[in-house]
């Protein structure tokens, strides 16, 4: 009987405790209920914080919950773009007709697109000069003395493409090693030596032999003062009939022969001069954008922190105090059943031991 009174008593006990537990842990419970807001903003700073985004109370769902607090947590960190205005100048080349000129309106340099902003004329003039040569070639030979001191030749300007006439004087005459084989001939006369024989220079030669003077072609060169290293004889034939000359029988004959005659060359040379225009000092402003070293911007996530407190009404509050004042009573009787408990096997033990 005793036993199973003691166990009734335990249970007793424990399902008061358990009871006053679960109610209170279910107004406990109850009363924090977290409720998590959260947003993000952009800031220079990666300490930067805003009290102005989160208000101290919200109500959902019919709860009104109280801010209890906000923590800040860097999402991103990214350089700012920054854009920094560039100049360039540069020089045009020599301009001759303004009126049709017009300057690259858009460059491009290292990824950077330059606009034409502003001409101005750097006052600078130039004369372009270019060496004409011309020359005149003869079949015969000349000296300086007798061609011509100038020739007039029309030249190409390597600038401008125009075509001017320049007038340039005589630089020299030389001989060319080339040349051509020029036609002459040499008239010779033989003199009736006798019936049978003609008589040339000192030469007899048989009438039936003449006029072709075969073995003699280099004494009629040198008769007129030509040699055979530069002159070929091609023909002799008779060019008259016998006629007395002062009572001497005699007769004509032709050499005809070729000479080659080497080229000469009148060299001449002047300057064509042609005006290179103006210069123009050409400006143009670009924009280059360039990620910041120093500054940057930062995607920052604001977490807000809400709880839900039960209205502080009299009945919650009677509630929660009667719940707090049976706990301790609970934990009271608890505690002197622990120690009767002990208490009572201390004293079986000393029964026992006495026994």
């Amino acid at each position: 009987m005793k036993v199973r009174k003691k166990f009734k008593f335990k249970r007793l006990l424990f399902s008061f405790i358990l009871s006053v537990f679960l109610v209170s842990n279910c107004l406990m419970s109850y009363a924090g209920q977290e409720l998590i807001k959260d947003h993000t903003f952009s800031a220079s700073n990666e300490d930067e914080t805003k009290d102005d985004l989160f208000a101290e109370t919200i109500v959902e769902d019919g709860k009104t919950y109280t801010l209890e607090g906000v923590t800040y947590t860097v999402v991103s960190k990214t350089p700012v773009i920054e854009e920094r205005k560039l100049e360039k100048v540069i020089e045009s080349d020599y301009v001759t007709d303004i009126e049709n000129y017009t300057p690259e309106q858009v460059i491009t340099e290292n990824d950077v697109s330059y606009t034409f902003v502003k001409m101005e004329s750097m006052g600078e003039s130039a004369v372009h000069t270019q060496e004409v040569t011309a020359y005149t070639d003869y079949d015969y030979e000349v000296t300086s003395n007798n061609v011509a001191q100038q020739k007039t030749v029309s030249a190409t300007s390597n600038m401008s493409g125009k075509t001017q006439y320049v007038t340039c004087n005589l630089a020299g005459v030389s001989q060319l090693e080339e040349g051509t084989w020029v036609s002459s001939y040499i008239d010779i006369t033989f003199v009736n030596y006798n019936a049978d024989v003609f008589e040339w220079r000192g030469h007899q030669i048989s009438k039936s032999d003449a006029p072709y003077l075969s073995g003699y072609e280099s004494d009629i060169l040198n008769s007129v003062g030509l040699d055979a290293e530069n002159c070929r004889i091609t023909n002799i034939e008779w060019s008259s009939g016998e006629f007395q000359n002062n009572g001497v029988v005699q007769r004509d004959a032709r050499a005809t022969l070729q000479k080659f005659v080497n080229y000469y060359r009148a060299s001449y040379s002047g300057t064509l001069k042609e005006t290179q225009g103006t210069k123009y000092q050409l400006t143009y402003e670009g924009v280059e954008t360039i990620e910041s070293e120093t500054d940057f911007k930062y995607e920052i996530k604001a977490t807000a922190m809400y709880n839900y407190e039960i209205p502080k009404t009299p009945v919650v509050k009677y509630v929660m105090a009667g719940a707090g004042i049976l706990l301790v009573i609970g934990l009271i009787i608890a505690l002197i059943y622990v120690l009767a408990k002990k208490r009572n096997k201390n004293k079986e033990e000393q029964d026992e031991s006495t026994f």
